[in-house]
């Protein structure tokens, strides 16, 4: 009795429930098709029961944030799948890049031997001497052709002397490496070489002997250059227009005399053009000459005379 009054403290719901409603609820097991008023009995008691409900609410609570946390990852679904794509992307460019890098990696070594080895060194070590000289050589050149009127003597001495020196510590270090047997001899040669410039003078006199500098070439001498190959030019041109005038109007003999004038004039306009260009190249050197030519005039005067002499053959034959 003590037990059915605390029950029905515990639970007021099922204060009211009669002692058939109660053998029905402890039913082992009820057909829901057969005893359906007490199947619905049981969950309505079961239901109001204050730790049912509470569960049940908590369940409740569960299951909206779970689709709530669905909704969110259905959202971010495009976005995995673009990460998922680049990520596989991502992984096959490394698989073949790894793939390829003992290839790349044996190139490199193999580029490295051959750049590093000492007859590429020499190579290098050569062409930039060479490349010193020609710098120092057009800077002669420069200041012998009056190129750059604002550089002095000493400036020029200056400069020039200072690219020599360095081209020949190069061309030293060349030798050196080309034969190692005059390492010596060589290390001798550029004691004197290296020595600081500042306790050399730039300009070393010696008893009784004079200091030879650049000679410097007025530009006048380009210029008659220039004259006489437009002499020849002018005189070539002539040439050529009496040969046109006999192939355009003249007979059969005009014609013959237009070929071997013609032959004149370009014998003589290659002349005219090699003879500029050497003694151009010879005066921008400051060679010593000669400068004239007796065989090439003497010849080219004999073919014009011989086409001439033909020409009077054919006509006066005729």
């Amino acid at each position: 009795m003590e037990d059915g009054l605390e029950l029905a403290r515990n639970f007021p719901s099922v204060a009211s429930l009669t002692r058939d409603d109660w053998q029905a609820l402890l039913a082992e097991s009820l057909d829901p098709t057969q005893h359906a008023d007490q199947v619905r009995l049981y969950e309505a008691v079961v239901h109001n029961l204050p730790s049912v409900r509470a569960m049940y609410e908590e369940h409740e609570a569960l299951l909206r944030r779970v689709e709530q946390a669905a909704a969110v990852n259905e959202a971010q679904r495009p976005a995995l799948e673009e990460l998922r794509a680049k990520t596989r992307a991502a992984y096959a460019q490394a698989r073949m890049l790894e793939q390829q890098w003992p290839c790349v990696e044996q190139s490199m070594i193999e580029a490295h031997k051959q750049r590093f080895t000492p007859q590429a060194l020499w190579t290098r070590l050569h062409m930039a001497a060479s490349a010193v000289h020609e710098t120092s050589e057009d800077l002669a050149n420069a200041y012998v052709e009056g190129l750059s009127p604002t550089m002095d003597d000493a400036t020029f001495l200056r400069q020039y002397r200072e690219l020599r020196v360095q081209y020949h510590r190069r061309a030293l270090a060349a030798e050196r490496m080309r034969d190692p047997s005059g390492e010596e001899r060589c290390r001798a040669a550029a004691v004197v070489l290296l020595r600081p410039m500042s306790t050399q003078p730039l300009l070393q006199r010696t008893a009784g002997k004079r200091i030879a500098l650049p000679v410097r070439v007025e530009p006048k001498v380009f210029f008659a250059n220039e004259r006489t190959f437009l002499s020849w030019l002018s005189f070539t041109v002539t040439l050529s227009a009496l040969a046109a005038g006999l192939l355009n109007f003249g007979d059969r003999v005009g014609r013959v005399s237009a070929a071997l004038f013609s032959l004149v004039a370009i014998a003589i306009m290659i002349y005219a053009l090699v003879t500029y260009h050497w003694r151009a190249q010879a005066i921008r050197n400051r060679g010593s000459g000669p400068y004239d030519d007796r065989l090439g005039p003497t010849i080219l005067s004999v073919l014009l005379l011989t086409a001439i002499i033909v020409n009077f053959v054919l006509r006066f034959s005729e």
